[in-house]
């Protein structure tokens, strides 16, 4: 966003001044629950609020999921790579709702990343046995990728505007948090 800096540093370093800001609401946050247990959140955040919260949060990351799927790798609408999208986006979906519902423990704590994987090593079963496209798992970007290199290192600037859409963040996902673990 242009209004945090001209060059990409200065809008690198505002953000990393908005995440620092978060990351002390995470830590307040996370004393207060120590303190005082979950329930003050309880009267803050009603479970109603938190599930609203929720469901927006998901709800606006369905179009960008839904968006991802159809426009994967460039295929037109209603050819078979474009398809096979969709197909192994629902597989991807239902092993994470899956593990989600019936999963116990750490299981059912990593179904998204669990999922994942298996969506991942599903695209490259069928891609590699040429029953999919192979177009779907193009590696040729990450073949070409500088695997080693210098970062470039910015001091972070704390931005009064980049502190105020960054951090509020933070009680967010505390609240969400709190909503999941119930």
């Amino acid at each position: 966003n242009p209004d945090f800096g001209a060059t990409k540093d200065e809008q690198t370093a505002a953000a990393m001044g908005g995440i620092i800001v978060a990351g002390a609401i995470y830590i307040v946050v996370a004393l207060l629950i120590r303190l005082f247990g979950s329930k003050f959140i309880d009267k803050l955040f009603p479970p109603v609020v938190r599930g609203v919260g929720i469901a927006i949060i998901g709800l606006n990351l369905a179009s960008a999921a839904i968006n991802n799927i159809q426009s994967n790798n460039g295929f037109d609408m209603f050819s078979a790579g474009y398809y096979w999208s969709w197909i192994l986006a629902a597989i991807t979906l239902l092993t994470a709702i899956i593990l989600s519902s019936y999963g116990k423990g750490m299981v059912k704590m990593s179904s998204i990343v669990i999922a994942l994987a298996a969506g991942y090593v599903l695209t490259l079963i069928l891609t590699k046995t040429g029953l999919a496209p192979a177009a779907l798992m193009d590696m040729g970007k990450i073949a070409n990728h500088g695997w080693v290199e210098i970062p470039n290192f910015v001091l972070p600037q704390f931005d009064l505007k980049a502190i105020g859409m960054i951090a509020p963040i933070a009680i967010v996902t505390c609240v969400e948090h709190v909503g999941d673990v119930y």
